[in-house]
């Protein structure tokens, strides 16, 4: 059987020819439909106008066609500075979203995980290093009246605990302010996936130091926190990985590009940049590209002064205003200065010193070289803080003898002038006293 198909066109115009009734009625119908479209669309304007003219208290009767223009073009202006307002309470300082979801829509507990959208409840992060002034700025940018922060460490993410950091975020900290935590170390690929698929938008704060300093820092950190029988190998045996009976006290710790690589935020394609960080198979693979923005600083910079870097740094959290004045007290330190376990310039922990010495080198070369080419890493100052890392090269303590050794020899180079004096100071009398004999004879 063939079936023939035929002209749409001339299938309704034979249904015209036999039905013109219905066809009429059908005309009727679709000109009626387009007529109450239209009336509509009008009445919906007229609204709007109404809607217009009673916010501004001024009631309108017939408005001619400029005037109607004008007001549409008004209520456009307004509905689009209203949803200027409405972006810019989700993207400037809070990052707050308002209203907040209900908690049981983001995650299902804190042993299943998440399943909403909690990017926005976690604004910063301090993520190391240890002994490298976290507390500092923890507690300086904990007192603006904008940020909320806990006391304490918070590792949740460190220890696979995504849902219940997200919990606590949201029910321990203010929802109209910056939120974020302190977890010095925080540089595992477990904690970088974290930050990539529930923050990827959270600013990160890093902070370095020179390897020596750092060295000598966190060793004497231990020894004051110790228990009555805690002791830590002798200073010259912490050399290499870090094992139990180092209690994380080793020179590996100081390789500080090892850990900044883990962001993923250089090429990491040639050699001679595998090679700074010496990587091995296993940690190379472990790196992990975040798009966070991140704030590197080095604790020296705080020695030259912190205007400046209180600018960039409230800059970088997107504060509106000034960061308040640090103290004493921000840093943790007591007015009562605390006994050194370790004075790492002495003689004897030489060889330390030099193998901290060419963990910095690498260290320095990679940060300057790779790291701060990336545009999603900031510091304040960039001039300072290249001459500050450059000078991890350098053993400080050796400034620091050449500076005593030329303190020294100013104090002799005065003892000598004050015996000089008094030598020259006996002789006058000496003269005086013969000069009166002979008048007196």
């Amino acid at each position: 059987m063939v079936t023939i198909r035929r002209n749409p066109s001339k299938r309704l115009l034979s249904f015209w020819r036999c039905h013109p009734v219905w066809s009429f009625l059908l005309v009727c119908g679709l000109f009626s439909v387009g007529f109450l479209f239209l009336m509509s669309f009008q009445a919906n304007e007229q609204m709007l106008l109404d809607h217009h003219t009673r916010g501004n208290q001024q009631p309108h009767k017939n408005l001619s066609e400029d005037e109607r223009n004008e007001a549409v073009n008004t209520l456009n202006h307004r509905n689009n500075d209203n949803a200027k307002v409405e972006e810019k309470m989700t993207t400037t300082k809070h990052k707050a979203i308002i209203p907040r979801p209900p908690l049981e829509q983001l995650i299902k507990d804190e042993e299943r995980g998440v399943k909403g959208d909690v990017s926005f409840l976690l604004n910063w992060a301090i993520l190391g290093h240890a002994k490298a002034g976290t507390t500092f700025i923890k507690n300086w940018v904990g007192r603006h009246p904008d940020i909320s922060t806990w006391e304490d460490e918070v590792c949740d993410l460190y220890d696979n605990k995504p849902a219940g950091l997200a919990k606590r975020l949201y029910t321990e900290l203010a929802p109209d302010k910056l939120r974020g935590f302190k977890c010095p170390g925080h540089f595992s690929r477990r904690s970088m996936r974290h930050f990539h698929k529930y923050y990827p938008h959270t600013k990160l704060i890093v902070g370095v130091r020179h390897p020596i300093r750092w060295f000598e820092s966190f060793y004497n950190f231990r020894m004051r926190h110790a228990a009555e029988n805690y002791s830590l190998p002798h200073p010259n045996e912490l050399s290499g990985e870090c094992t139990p009976e180092k209690d994380g006290v080793c020179t590996e710790r100081a390789n500080f590009q090892t850990n900044l690589a883990v962001f993923g935020k250089t090429p990491m394609k040639s050699k001679h940049e595998r090679n700074l960080i010496r990587f091995t198979k296993y940690t190379y693979e472990s790196t992990f590209e975040i798009s966070n923005p991140l704030f590197l600083y080095d604790v020296d910079q705080f020695a030259e002064g912190t205007d400046q870097f209180a600018l960039d740094l409230q800059d970088f959290l997107g504060l509106e205003t000034p960061l308040p004045e640090p103290t004493k007290k921000d840093a943790g330190m007591s007015s009562r200065p605390k006994p050194k376990a370790l004075n790492i310039c002495e003689d004897e922990f030489a060889p330390l010193r030099k193998e901290l010495i060419d963990i910095g080198s690498r260290a320095s070369e990679w940060i300057l070289e790779y790291f701060l080419e990336s545009p999603q890493v900031v510091v304040s100052q960039e001039e300072q803080f290249r001459r500050i890392v450059e000078a991890w090269k350098v053993d400080p303590c050796d400034k620091k003898k050449a500076a005593a050794k030329e303190e020294a020899k100013h104090e002799e180079e005065e003892h000598d002038k004050e015996e000089e004096d008094e030598e020259e100071e006996e002789e006058d009398k000496k003269e005086e006293e013969e000069e009166e004999d002979e008048e007196e004879e």
